[in-house]
């Protein structure tokens, strides 16, 4: 390993979730060939070799282990469930799949590496020089996709709420579909550099490690459009959206609810009653999108502030903030970051947890995840009669229907 003066590694960043070194190893390699039991190597640093604390080790495979399971299980349920039950086949849902797919890949191409990397010297990489490039082209790749993600579905509920005749022509699954496929292929091009930028380097003449393949300075652009592309902007539009949607659903409950009839020869309907119905459907919707977003920022916030700090102390000559115990926090907000998500559906979606214990269960098809209940037909068999109904103190005669209910699974 090759500390530094303040006996921290090169790798003591996120040496597999997106790379922060200052250090190049190519200005400090030597020929090993000749070297029999090296300890350790002179290049105005030292090469020694070190575990991480039993301390370390410990928090950080507990906590990490319990968020990869959750995360994995709880994403793999959300693509499930969405794909198994007709009634979950939603534009909103649909944007909801991608990041669950988007979150599984970051949680698949960092977390595993990291645990094992508690238990090696640091940082050994033992994947090989494609598989260094291709865990850190997958995580950018998740990463970039999960705030696109976060753009559409926010961009998609503004349309279907502040602006509803046109969200009939637009907020339809199969342009949703066609929304996606623009995101990941944006995302995976965008994503596709670090396929050459990353490279694999030997530390010592048993050991290589996963590493930037230029000096940092020209990465600083690519860092800064990271986090302006895939944080502030869409925390800024997400914000300015969701104040619009709040103001209209506020709008909405403030008008006059009458209860205004519709009265017809057979029936009398409620329009009121809908009405507020939906507004409340679609608010729930809402909050639990809000607190996704707001969770994507406060979550992402520890390493965005140490990657932007870090960068300018580069520019400036200055030390870099590198404390461990740090790190692996940040690391882990990140993949909770990842994990939560179904969880929040859980907890503030009524129809996302009817789906998930009907998933679970393994409960019939005609199972409705709206009522909770199997889905009836209710059938009407007419039979003729006169009747005079009071409607506002006038007495009007009309044909009725008696009401005979078959319940019909679909």
């Amino acid at each position: 390993m090759i500390t530094l003066n303040n006996n921290v590694s090169i790798n003591d960043t996120f040496d597999f979730l997106y790379f922060d070194h200052d250090l190049n190893l190519t200005d400090c390699m030597a020929n090993f060939t000749d070297l029999i039991d090296l300890q350790e190597l002179q290049c105005n640093q030292t090469i020694v070799k070190e575990m991480f604390s039993l301390e370390y080790r410990i928090i950080g495979t507990i906590f990490q282990s319990i968020i990869f399971i959750v995360g994995l299980l709880g994403n793999i349920m959300v693509v499930s469930v969405v794909y198994k039950i007709r009634s979950m086949r939603t534009p909103t849902n649909c944007y909801l799949v991608s990041l669950s797919i988007a979150d599984l890949m970051v949680l698949i191409a960092a977390v595993p590496n990291e645990l094992v990397s508690y238990y090696q010297e640091k940082y050994t990489w033992l994947w090989g020089n494609y598989g260094c490039k291709m865990s850190v082209f997958l995580q950018y790749l998740g990463i970039n996709a999960s705030s696109l993600n976060l753009i559409a579905f926010t961009v998609e509920r503004y349309i279907a709420i502040c602006k509803p005749m046109l969200a009939h022509r637009i907020c339809t699954l199969n342009r949703a579909r066609k929304i996606l496929i623009y995101v990941w292929i944006f995302a995976v091009i965008y994503s596709s550099p670090w396929l050459f930028l990353t490279e694999t380097r030997q530390i010592d003449p048993y050991r290589e490690t996963c590493d930037f393949k230029l000096p940092r300075s020209y990465y600083l652009v690519y860092f800064f459009t990271d986090i302006i592309v895939f944080y502030v902007i869409p925390l800024a539009l997400s914000c300015l959206l969701y104040i619009l949607i709040a103001h209209a659903l506020l709008s909405s409950k403030s008008m006059k609810h009458k209860g205004r009839l519709i009265h017809s020869n057979v029936t009398m309907v409620s329009v009121t009653h809908r009405h507020t119905k939906n507004n409340s459907s679609r608010a729930q919707v809402v909050k639990m999108l809000a607190v996704v977003v707001i969770v994507f920022a406060t979550l992402w916030l520890p390493y965005r502030l140490m990657l932007v700090y870090n960068s300018f102390a580069a520019m400036l000559s200055q030390p870099k903030f590198m404390d461990l115990w740090f790190i692996m926090f940040a690391k882990t907000c990140v993949f909770i970051n990842s994990a939560i998500n179904p969880i929040l559906y859980n907890a503030m979606s009524t129809k996302f947890r009817r789906a998930f214990s009907r998933f679970l269960v393994c409960r019939s098809p005609d199972y409705n995840t709206s009522t909770g209940r199997l889905s009836t037909v209710t059938s009407m068999t007419s039979l003729s009669g006169r009747r005079k109904v009071n409607i506002n103190g006038v007495l009007v005669r009309r044909n009725t229907e008696y009401p005979i209910r078959r319940n019909t699974e679909f």
